[in-house]
């Protein structure tokens, strides 16, 4: 469904559902309409990734679910994350391969994992900070730039010492301290002229539009918020009264305990090079308008997940190609031994909202494992 205006649902003939079976999950704890009972709470994705691999053995050995045959021969499962989801997804979809073990030594069927696909995901912050120059000051998004030629240079001249802090405080060796610091001297050169003049972190075309329900700049897009903190909604949700109230699409609490964790300056690529290791498919696709999780710096992450992978060669002999939806340019590709990179035109942080059509085409034909 699409919930564009106050009057409520209305089914959206591109939803993924069209396509696959699609459950939600509200995590880690807390976040959503999940709850624990005793006050638990995560910080890091590691320990999220062992309540999600928990929830899917407990889900997919559910009565409740017996008619989807879950754990039949054949049936197979994706995952997919957004945004911070490329930190999580490739997370989760290993801790339940690891999983799967005890599963089977508990006289269950393993459980298959398919593909991950990873959706203007941060995987790597040292990957997106080369990439914010070139969403501002090249026509990579597709846009003539409007940054200050001064603001670029001073962004070109500043991102060797950027790059350099983030691999040898956060990468090589993690120094919390010191990555903090690195981190915080990229935002200030590469981040903030762009966000100090206001404009929209998750599309380079639009204005930031915030609004009261959500400061995000989708906020005037937002009114599922509104509708998921209706009572009425929440009680055929069938949401425990312990965490009825306003939604919020982001919780402030955990995303303020990941950060003092340090766990938003992890990387994630060693995750995906051992996932396509192991026979599992990866796509990584970019709306080509995001400027916070960009489409340049997630290419370059996809060359950084080769250096630790076999299917290297053929994957680096690839080159960006364009795919089309109904015969028109709908964005760009390159694919090789299961890892793929895609861009969908016209498209901000959140693709599948921005430009329905194409990624449901996109989605299609990732799960049929055809070519773009």
């Amino acid at each position: 469904c699409l919930i564009l205006d106050e009057s409520g649902p209305k089914r959206n003939p591109y939803s993924w559902n069209e396509k696959a079976n699609v459950l939600y999950i509200h995590q880690p704890v807390n976040v959503g309409f999940s709850y624990a009972e005793h006050g638990e709470s995560v910080s890091i994705t590691e320990d999220a990734a062992v309540d999600i691999a928990a929830f899917i053995s407990i889900l997919f050995d559910s009565e409740h679910f017996e008619h989807l045959n879950l754990t039949s021969p054949g049936r197979r499962l994706h995952m997919t994350g957004e945004s911070y989801g490329g930190r999580y997804t490739p997370l989760f979809a290993s801790a339940v391969l690891d999983h799967n073990a005890i599963r089977v030594q508990g006289g269950h069927e393993p459980i298959t994992v398919a593909s991950v696909m990873l959706g203007n995901g941060l995987v790597d912050w040292s990957a997106l900070m080369s990439g914010f120059y070139d969403i501002q000051c090249t026509t990579a998004p597709g846009v003539i730039p409007t940054t200050p030629v001064s603001t670029c240079v001073r962004m070109k001249q500043a991102l060797p010492r950027c790059l350099k802090g983030l691999q040898g405080m956060c990468i090589d060796v993690f120094d919390k301290i010191g990555c903090i610091a690195a981190y915080s001297f990229c935002q200030a050169e590469m981040m903030a002229p762009y966000s100090s003049a206001g404009r929209n972190r998750y599309d380079v075309t639009k204005p930031c539009e915030r609004t009261e329900d959500d400061s995000s700049c989708y906020g005037k897009q937002m009114h599922f918020i509104r509708y998921l903190s209706l009572n009425s909604t929440q009680e055929e949700l069938g949401v425990d009264p312990a965490v009825r109230g306003p939604f919020q699409s982001c919780s402030r609490t955990e995303s303020v305990a990941f950060h003092e964790s340090a766990d938003y300056f992890r990387v994630s690529y060693d995750y995906v090079a051992s996932l396509l290791e192991r026979g599992v498919r990866v796509l990584a696709y970019n709306g080509a308008y995001d400027f916070v999780c960009n489409w340049p710096g997630t290419q370059r992450c996809s060359s950084i997940i080769i250096l630790s992978w076999s299917g290297t060669s053929a994957y680096r002999a690839t080159e960006l190609q364009e795919w089309e939806v109904d015969g028109q340019p709908a964005g760009q590709w390159r694919s090789a031994n299961g890892l793929a990179f895609a861009t969908i035109y016209g498209a901000g942080h959140m693709a599948p909202f921005d430009k329905p059509k194409e990624s449901l085409a996109l989605l299609q034909r990732w799960l049929e494992g055809g070519a773009f």
